[in-house]
């Protein structure tokens, strides 16, 4: 008995490429989630500014929490043991703006299947 369904044909150029845009989109947030979470194990290890790879956390995951530190009116202390809440809000939002690109991106690409 013959098939009814006709094979899709391969993904157009622009398909294609809004997903590799949304795959890099992730994996830059993915980057900076990883760098805050860092940030917040080393927070609460109470680990100081003078350990040199601590440092590179601190200034690199700085960048990304510090509008949040404005917002709670937090100040950072560094060596003793603490939960910064600014960090787990910012993880939260880069959480949803990663994800509110990458479908921006792929929205003109989504369509549905015929059966």
């Amino acid at each position: 008995m013959a098939s009814t369904h006709q094979a899709k044909g391969r993904a157009t150029a622009g398909e294609g490429a809004n997903i590799i845009v949304a795959r890099a989109i992730y994996t830059f947030f993915l980057v900076i989630i990883l760098f805050i979470l860092v940030r917040m194990v080393l927070l609460m290890m109470g680990i100081g500014f003078n350990e040199s790879l601590a440092n590179f956390i601190y200034v690199m995951s700085g960048v990304f929490v510090s509008p949040f530190f404005l917002v709670l009116g937090y100040t950072p202390a560094y060596g003793a043991p603490v939960f910064e809440l600014s960090s787990l809000i910012a993880i939260l939002f880069y959480i949803l703006l990663g994800w509110g690109l990458a479908v921006l991106v792929t929205m003109g690409s989504w369509h549905s299947d015929e059966i």
